[in-house]
């Protein structure tokens, strides 16, 4: 990939939060997941594990990484085509819950955004 690139993809990623830009459940579930990941990195690094994220985190489907156990959690911790930290892990499989519930109450997570 190359910088010009990347920057394109950082810009992407830094706005996508924006209900007009990106409505997908799928969308917003995956940033919120790399979004998490980045938190004290840059987003270089994050990008360049998207994929490894994609295949850690089931397509991003949040119904299966809510349903993630401490199993599932430690095999996580030795894939090493993610960011191995515990708590970043912990936040996604949460955040994968909230997401739900936050489906729940709003029908849909871009309208709670």
């Amino acid at each position: 990939m190359s910088n010009s690139e990347i920057n394109a993809l950082e810009n992407v990623v830094s706005t996508i939060f924006l209900p007009e830009l990106c409505n997908s459940f799928f969308t917003l579930f995956e940033f919120l997941i790399l979004e998490g990941a980045q938190a004290g990195l840059s987003w270089t690094t994050i990008l360049n594990r998207r994929n490894g994220y994609r295949n850690a985190f089931c397509n991003f489907d949040v119904n299966a990484v809510s349903k993630f156990n401490q199993k599932d959690i430690k095999k996580l911790l030795n894939n090493d085509s993610i960011i191995r930290n515990k708590l970043k892990i912990n936040s996604a499989v949460n955040n994968a819950k909230q997401f739900i519930q936050i489906q729940k109450e709003f029908g849909t997570f871009d309208k709670y955004l």
